[in-house]
């Protein structure tokens, strides 16, 4: 029931890092980071001998409680998903995936309806496996992409092969934690950079990523997903802010309700270049390169940013078309709320 209804009234996403931070001391080296992924990540850094922030390495969001774990998708019994009618992932909506695995919204916007937003991949438990075309992210990272210190945006990470508009990259994976744990990690958090304050220019600091999803559907019923990748995460949590992204995040469901975020090349994107994500909201349906506005800064890209206030932080993305500012999301506070319409 609750499947029929997200997928009747499903309208689009919204989502917000919250960002806070100081800057870091600086560390030399060109290894191995430690993760489960199908392929190694590596990392470097030639400005000096910091070594990236220690990370539980996991591959796809991890439940803290039981109600992330208990929504389970049924599995289809096709053997070519792309010629039935029956599919019981795809149901009535249009692949969301070409034959080469590129998200099809992306690669061709005017080719793709609505209902390819809601994105459901068929899995190891369906009939179709391991051949599918409905299944991408469900396979794991297959970019090769490399972990990297900068001169003044802590770390990045680039991608050491090309890649074509509507690829898939990697997943915003981390912890997924209820409303309650969001405000007390936030507040502790924001704690502990406030004593980081004293260490600018040369000591201990704290960085912390969480992301709250929003869906939004018709009937007005706002579904809640927050990833916490801080502390328990994957590569995902080391891909900085930028005005003009090029990347963008898309939600995909895989043998849960809960959705994925999974990030994709909304680009071509040249080997050895600099992967980032746009840390603000936006309508998926009318993802492109061009960042939407920020609720705070606002304004058209290229314009001024709006005054600096309390919780937000100076943009060093370098874009032509810079706010000045991240993304602050005024309503995603410690004392949010919004959470009576969690799944």
């Amino acid at each position: 029931m609750f499947l029929a209804a997200l997928l009747d009234e499903w309208r689009y996403f919204t989502l917000n890092v919250r960002w806070n931070g100081t800057a870091s001391r600086m560390v030399s080296s060109s290894v191995v980071l430690p993760s489960s992924e199908p392929i190694p990540i590596l990392w470097e850094n030639l400005l000096d001998d910091e070594e990236p922030p220690a990370l539980r390495y996991i591959c796809e969001c991890e439940a803290t409680d039981s109600r992330h774990q208990a929504a389970c998708l049924p599995s289809c019994l096709c053997t070519d998903c792309s010629t039935s009618s029956a599919c019981a992932c795809l149901g009535r909506r249009s692949a969301a995936y070409d034959e080469s695995g590129r998200l099809r919204c992306l690669v061709d916007p005017a080719a793709a309806d609505e209902d390819a937003s809601v994105v459901i991949e068929c899995t190891s438990a369906c009939a179709c496996w391991p051949n599918c075309s409905n299944s991408v992210v469900s396979r794991g990272l297959t970019t090769p992409l490399q972990v990297f210190k900068t001169l003044n945006r802590g770390w990045a990470v680039r991608t050491l092969s090309s890649l074509p508009i509507g690829a898939f990259v990697c997943e915003y994976a981390g912890e997924l934690i209820s409303s309650e744990q969001t405000r007390r990690r936030l507040k502790r958090r924001r704690a502990e950079a406030a004593e980081a304050e004293t260490c600018r220019g040369g000591g201990a600091y704290v960085k912390n990523y969480v992301m709250t999803v929003r869906e939004h559907l018709i009937s007005g019923r706002v579904l809640r997903t927050t990833i916490d990748p801080t502390e328990v995460g994957n590569v995902a949590r080391f891909i900085n802010h930028a005005c003009r992204p090029n990347l963008v995040q898309h939600l995909v469901r895989v043998g849960s309700l809960v959705p994925r975020v999974a990030l994709f090349a909304c680009r071509e994107i040249a080997s050895g270049e600099e992967l980032t994500m746009y840390y603000g909201d936006y309508h998926v349906a009318a993802a492109s390169s061009e960042p939407p506005p920020s609720r705070t800064s606002g304004g058209p890209c290229g314009g001024p940013a709006v005054g600096m206030t309390a919780g937000m932080t100076r943009c060093l993305c370098g874009e032509v078309c810079c706010r000045g500012f991240l993304p602050f999301d005024s309503d995603a506070t410690i004392d949010d709320e919004d959470h009576a319409d969690e799944p």
